[in-house]
């Protein structure tokens, strides 16, 4: 427990820090993608998951802290992947966006879905349903993705599936 607590505080004290802009780089959202997902091959392949990935022809570069980014695309994907314990499919999707000029990711899961009481509480700190889980992945998402100047988004239907939404300015 004590472990546990160390390092909930440590990855608190990760998210309290503010990168700098210099920190920050033109990214290929396709290709951060693309890692997260051959990431999560195996565990898709071993849990019955089909994989399907949808990259727009042209995906402008937002300016990002590229390790940030792969962190809320990860968090999404395995949040996916454990809302669906008896398979399913995941579906990972960029486009571009006019206006606001921006990208759009999207991973979406033909899972439990997200029970309407716990929505108001999605992105609280320590808010969880998982019985291993800390509760701050959803948090930490929403906060990075802020600090980039962008926001996200969930469509979720009881039983049917959830879709979480990110976009990132890139103008």
């Amino acid at each position: 427990e004590v472990e546990r607590a160390v390092r909930v505080m440590r990855r608190m004290q990760d998210l309290s820090r503010r990168s700098d802009q210099d920190e920050r780089e033109a990214v290929d959202i396709g290709e951060l993608v693309e890692e997260v997902l051959l990431l999560c091959e195996k565990r898709c392949r071993d849990a019955g998951i089909m994989v399907e990935l949808s990259l727009a022809g042209y995906l402008p570069s937002p300016s990002v802290v590229p390790d940030q980014i792969q962190q809320v695309l990860l968090n999404l994907v395995l949040n996916a992947i454990d809302a669906m314990p008896d398979g399913g499919k995941l579906t990972v999707k960029a486009v571009r966006v006019e206006s606001p000029a921006g990208v759009e990711i999207s991973v979406s899961d033909t899972g439990t879905g997200i029970p309407p009481d716990v929505l108001p509480h999605l992105y609280e700190p320590f808010s969880t349903t998982k019985v291993s889980g800390l509760g701050l992945g959803l948090y930490v998402c929403r906060t990075i993705i802020a600090r980039h100047g962008g926001n996200i988004v969930v469509d979720t239907q009881p039983a049917a599936g959830t879709t979480f939404t990110v976009w990132l300015p890139t103008g």
